[in-house]
């Protein structure tokens, strides 16, 4: 599986958000956006070569288990190797090879999910979770790209080897639309006195066709 992702670094339409967020719940004032890398923004982009395994498949059963690993190699944004191990539990209608949880930086890097058979006109309801120890090269988003960044780290001061945890759920509420909620953890990302391990959390909503 190859996948080419194309974006943007340090926009302000992040600050913008948070900033409206901040205020509709009356939370403190957020700074620091300056200091952001790549601030007002610079184009990205990273290629993903992949090759998935699957080690389990019991979808044709009305409650299915998936079991698979995946190897895989980006050039771009974030320069790594690595591997996972990825599990899925419960009403599954979409091929094993269409999900990929381990596509993540911060954001969901996931191709999109493809379109299923409903089962008995029931949509797809299920658990996933899974590990990624990966190593990195290079991250344009703790080292900086090609705009000089106020505040960036070093190739010394950047942890070379990573693992990552997640856990989540999806269901699909309508016809193809799905909404998944996700919980991710990571190891530390640099060393020094500030570091500490990165956790987060987020919410999906996805149209397969």
């Amino acid at each position: 599986m190859s996948t080419f992702t194309f974006g943007f670094l340090g926009l302000n339409a992040a600050e913008y958000i948070q900033e409206a967020l901040h205020a509709v719940t009356d939370s403190d004032v957020a700074n620091g956006w300056d200091n952001q890398i790549s601030s007002g923004g610079e184009p990205t982009l990273m290629y993903t070569l992949a090759v998935q395994h699957n080690h389990l498949d019991s979808t044709n059963a009305s409650t299915g288990h998936e079991l698979k690993t995946a190897y895989e190699g980006n050039l771009g944004f974030s320069t790594d190797i690595n591997a996972s191990l990825s599990w899925r539990w419960g009403r599954i209608n979409t091929p094993w090879y269409g999900f990929n949880p381990q596509h993540s930086e911060y954001i969901q890097l996931g191709a999109p999910v493809v379109a299923g058979n409903r089962q008995n006109g029931k949509g797809e309801l299920y658990l996933w979770a899974g590990a990624n120890l990966k190593y990195r090269f290079y991250s344009s988003l703790l080292q900086g790209q090609f705009r000089e960044s106020v505040v960036k780290f070093s190739s010394d001061e950047v942890e070379k080897l990573l693992a990552q945890v997640w856990l989540g759920a999806t269901w699909e509420f309508a016809d193809n639309f799905r909404g998944s909620f996700f919980y991710r953890a990571s190891s530390k990302e640099f060393e020094g006195p500030n570091a500490h391990y990165p956790v987060w959390a987020g919410l999906i909503i996805s149209r397969a066709y």
